[in-house]
This record gives C-alpha cells, structure tokens and sequence, in this order.
C-alpha cells in the first residue's frame, strides 16, 4: 500500500537486477545487516568509519538507488559525525583528503577500490577492512595487510535480490549468517538440504519483504555448509556462479 524502493545492481554482477522493497526491508537487509558486520569485527558507532558507495552511475541512469547506497546512508544515520560516505565516481584525492581528515577506524568498500586506496600515499591508519560485492585474491589481502599492517578484513556478502546474507569477520572464509532477517538454506539438486560438509545452491527466505516476497529463492551461488554455531548457519567457498534473477526460480 506504500511507496517501494527500486534497487539496482552496483557494478558487481554483470547482469543489472531491479529489485522493489519497502524500506523498511532495505534497512533491514542491507542497512542493519552492514551495521551487524561491523559489530561482529568488534567495531562500533564511537569510531570512525569510511564507506564507499558504487551508486551514481544507478542514479545517473534512472536505475534507482542500489544496495551499496542503502548501506552507506544507513551508515552515515546511525554514526552521524563519526562516518564519511563518499562514491567510487568522486576524484580519489578529494576522498582521500577529506578521509584523512576524519581518520578512519574502518574503511568499507569494493576490494577493487581499497586496492586503490592502499596504493595511495594518503596517512591513513585502519584496524578494520570490510569489503564486499567480489571476491579478495588472496595476493589482494596480503597488499591490503602489508599497507596496513594489522589490519583486520571482513568480508560481507550482500546480494541484490535478497539483501545482505552474512559476514566473516574472522577472516577465515567462514561466513556467519543474518538469521535475524534470511533463513538461509544449501540445497542439492533435489531440493534437500544437504549434511554439513557438503556444497550446494545457497536457497533464501528473506523476512519482511513484502513488495517482493522472496521464499526459498535460489540466489544463484554455490557455498558450503558447516552447520551452526551461536544461532548462525555458517557457509564457506561461496561461488558467485549464476546471475538469478527474480521469477526464474
């Protein structure tokens, strides 16, 4: 009965996906689920967080806002003076100079960009990495350490059709799931889920979407199951390997 939010892509997947939601769902699963990664790196609203958002090219082009924005906007509400959000498409040295300033506790960006910023000569002085939308090679996150030595890195898994499913802020390739807003399912062929240990099509319930009502929805990516721990389904491996999208299941 209310107005919806039009989701897009960020530059992540090769196939643009237009997603509706309230925005109560988008705050949700991309808002408040980016917040929890943070919390789970043991970072919180008293430090100083840098975000990147990939959105200006989505709203040059009429596409609507994307998930990277939503997460960023949530960002700067919640964290007031201690957050910068900047886009990927501003002059780096404008970023990097008003980043400098704020002297960030966390950066969270595309591994593509922290990348960029490591090779900056900016002064800058993280103990917090998080990243997400694509993969970090392995050689990318011993650059990412060797520039900021200590630095922890989080990954965060977020999708366009179905919000932000999880993080590993361990740094270890294991993925805590949000089982505040997804149940989150890996499935085999048949539709059972399958034994810990095993791969399969990671398969979302998505609470509270309302404007698209996503059930059992394959998202199009292959993970591991590990099980459960602390109330949380773990998955490692995940492969982004298909671009769904939504009534093709």
């Amino acid at each position: 009965p209310g107005p919806v939010l039009v989701v897009a892509t960020s530059g992540s997947t090769a196939t643009r996906v237009l997603v509706p939601v309230t925005a109560e769902c988008a705050n949700r699963g991309l808002g408040d689920n980016f917040l929890r990664a943070l919390a789970m790196s043991g970072a919180g609203a008293a430090q100083r967080h840098w975000g990147i958002e990939h959105s200006a090219g989505s709203r040059a082009e009429g596409h609507g806002q994307t998930g990277s924005s939503i997460s960023m906007t949530w960002l700067a509400r919640h964290c007031g003076d201690n957050a910068l959000v900047t886009a990927a498409t501003e002059p780096l040295d404008d970023q990097l100079r008003r980043a400098a300033a704020l002297g960030p506790d966390t950066i969270s960006g595309s591994p593509g960009f922290l990348l960029q910023i490591a090779r900056a000569e900016a002064v800058l002085h993280p103990t917090l990495l998080v990243y997400g939308g694509a993969a970090l090679a392995d050689a990318d996150a011993d650059r990412l350490r060797s520039r900021f030595p200590g630095v922890r890195l989080t990954a965060f898994y977020p999708t366009t059709d179905a919000g932000a499913l999880g993080a590993a802020p361990a740094g270890d390739g294991i993925y805590r799931t949000f089982t505040e807003t997804h149940l989150i399912e890996v499935l085999d062929d048949d539709g059972r889920r399958v034994a810990a240990g095993s791969r399969g099509d990671v398969v979302v319930t998505q609470f509270d979407a309302l404007a698209a009502p996503i059930i059992r929805y394959r998202v199009g990516d292959r993970a591991t199951y590990l099980g459960w721990d602390g109330g949380r389904l773990l998955l490692s491996d995940i492969e982004r390997a298909a671009e769904a999208t939504i009534g093709s299941t």
